[in-house]
């Protein structure tokens, strides 16, 4: 039913749903989707680390992979290919799927829990990444690290982007509203809140990573407490904004 240990559900452009049940760690299933502009829909259970591949098949177009969370916490990793833009690996409670040839990937919390929470990694150590980071209502956003496919995500509270080493740039978009963003954190561990939903922007300090929020349009507040190994570059844009600087440590 997709909540036990060694289970998952699958469903293929809305038709039927697969069931699977009773996998062990050693496991592996592929799903290939074949050509076609494709949806492919998992919800994977807890407690058992098998492995899956969902291979969206070509030709390049507009193939989705869909992940959908429990009613529980649920923690989601995300690394792209460090070769292959359409390629990723998405961990969800422990569950592995390799994600082939797809042109879009979403990631749904279900908004069922308080403490759903999703770590980027960077495709490769000592890389240097640049994501673009764009929070959407309350839980919700999209991000994309360097060329990959974008990843839509949804109810998702606690967000963690780790670019690891390497000269790194984290790029966060506001909307037209009035947003009130602060940046703040310590060292290594910078935090960007915008309206209310946090995320934390994990890197090395020897590097020159950068931290760029663009304000967008609406009369918008960025409060921002500088610290090191960091710098910050806040743009505001049409609106009346308002940006106050505090003594970082």
């Amino acid at each position: 039913n997709g909540t036990a240990a060694g289970a998952a559900t699958v469903r293929v452009d809305g038709r039927g749903t697969l069931s699977l049940t009773g996998f062990t760690a050693a496991s592996t299933i592929l799903l290939s989707a074949g050509d076609g502009d494709d949806v492919l829909s998992i919800t994977a259970g807890t407690g058992t680390n098998f492995t899956i591949t969902a291979d969206a098949g070509g030709p390049s177009g507009s193939d989705t992979v869909v992940f959908n969370g429990t009613s529980g916490d649920d923690v989601v990793t995300y690394t792209p290919s460090a070769t292959v833009a359409a390629n990723a690996t998405v961990v969800v409670n422990g569950i592995t799927t390799n994600v082939v040839d797809t042109e879009t990937i979403t990631i749904n919390g279900l908004g069922q829990a308080t403490a759903d929470s999703i770590t980027v990694n960077e495709a490769l150590a000592g890389t240097n990444d640049s994501v673009v980071l764009t929070p959407g209502t309350a839980d919700d956003g999209a991000f994309r690290m360097n060329s990959s496919s974008p990843v839509t995500f949804l109810s998702l509270e606690t967000r963690n982007v780790n670019t690891g080493t390497g000269t790194d740039t984290l790029t966060v978009n506001t909307s037209a509203a009035n947003n009130t963003v602060t940046v703040a954190g310590a060292a290594g561990a910078n935090t960007v809140t915008v309206d209310g939903a946090l995320t934390t922007f994990t890197h090395d300090t020897t590097a020159s990573d950068i931290l760029v929020v663009n304000l967008g349009d609406g009369d918008d507040t960025a409060t921002v407490t500088p610290t090191t190994g960091i710098a910050d570059a806040i743009n505001g844009g049409s609106g009346s904004d308002t940006l106050n600087v505090v003594n970082g440590a």
